[in-house]
């Protein structure tokens, strides 16, 4: 059984990325997907975009190269071959029968041509521009457009290229309210997943009851900041790896500085704690998944685990939720280097496996939930 480790809780994705804020698009009168964006937004636009901005972009390859995590599983990481560890899947196998696909702005899987090491057209002319910058989008293709559909609610179509897919609204309605700066509830669409309930993932949401940021109105890209659809996130984070624009770093200090409190003490505290130590007090979500078969147990809940679901037609784990939003986190030093099973480590290229202590170049002490997946 592994105890992994989910830090930061205010840690984010966030999705592609910033159109011309403030212009409205009601103008189309057509939507073929990229193409039409493209057609306004080439090289002598004032906002110009090019293909290769969003097939090399976390979002399209659900993956990039990340420095902090090492042996084992060094390379690439992100959803694509990393397994989450909440969810104990990864993209790579679980695109089409789990949740890993809803959220990727692609049609399919981001594998290029093996001979030209190029994406297909139809790959190209699959990108889904409206899922993050329209304001209104459709997701379970029900014909209603709102500000607030998220991913789970996503559906498979048939698609002429592919077979399959989930379901993309490229409805002209969906078009045209494209042109506003991109707000937290169009990010929320797919991270939702993780920033939306007390009740999994990230056990912190992002909702003007549980966030200060939310309740001033901010959002999402004021602090994960964009170029040329790359975002910026916080670099000490255990699970899903993805780390676009390392040498932008998004923190407290931005915003706040290093020394925010009036009273001198509490700021001492910023050289070896990390601010969501006492500021995050408290979270919830999944304490426990179990994958792996329970045939000795036969009694209670754990019982002939993987559990046969017959309205999915899958084999599911054992998920005990905690559902109490004044959990307290567990307290760890850490220097952003982690294995990719999720734990914080001293030096992630050793094989001794060390984990991270007060002595630790780089170190902080820094808040964690704790999940026993295996």
């Amino acid at each position: 059984m592994w105890t992994l480790r989910f830090g930061t809780f205010l840690s984010l994705l966030v999705l592609p990325v910033i159109a011309l804020a403030g212009i409205p698009h009601t103008f189309i009168q057509s939507y073929d997907g990229p193409s039409t964006c493209l057609s306004c937004h080439n090289e002598s636009s004032p906002s110009p975009v090019t293909i290769d901005e969003l097939v090399n972009s976390i979002h399209y390859q659900m993956r990039s190269e990340n420095p902090n995590v090492g042996i084992p599983g060094a390379g690439s990481h992100g959803m694509l071959d990393r397994a989450c560890g909440l969810r104990g899947t990864n993209a790579l196998i679980n695109y089409h029968t789990s949740s890993c696909g809803k959220c990727h702005i692609g049609k399919d899987l981001p594998f290029p041509d093996p001979m030209t090491g190029q994406p297909y057209q139809a790959q190209l002319d699959g990108i889904d521009c409206l899922i993050c910058h329209a304001e209104e989008y459709d997701m379970n293709n029900d014909g209603i457009r709102s500000s607030t559909e998220v991913a789970s609610e996503r559906v498979r179509v048939g698609d002429p290229d592919f077979g399959e897919i989930w379901h993309q609204d490229r409805s002209l309605e969906a078009a045209r309210t494209v042109g506003g700066k991109i707000k937290a509830e169009q990010c929320l669409r797919c991270h939702e997943h993780g920033l939306n309930s007390c009740s999994f993932k990230r056990g912190a949401p992002f909702t003007p009851e549980r966030d200060v940021h939310a309740a001033a109105g901010m959002d999402c890209i004021d602090c994960h900041t964009v170029q040329d659809h790359k975002f910026a996130r916080g670099s000490r984070v255990t699970d899903m790896h993805g780390w676009e624009l390392p040498e932008v770093e998004v923190a407290c200090a931005n915003c706040h500085g290093a020394t925010p409190h009036a009273i001198s003490v509490l700021n001492d505290h910023f050289e070896i704690m990390m601010c969501e130590t006492c500021h995050i007090p408290h979270a919830a979500g999944v304490e426990r998944q179990v994958w792996a078969p329970t045939f000795g147990i036969t009694e209670g809940p754990e019982a002939n685990v993987p559990i046969y679901n017959e309205e999915t037609g899958r084999y599911e784990p054992y998920i005990n939720i905690q559902e109490d939003e004044f959990t307290p986190p567990s307290y760890k030093w850490f220097n952003g280097q982690v294995s990719f099973l999720a734990e914080p480590l001293a030096d992630a290229f050793a094989f001794t496996n060390d984990p991270p202590s007060r002595d630790t170049p780089g170190d902080k002490i820094q808040s964690f939930r704790n999940l026993e997946n295996g």
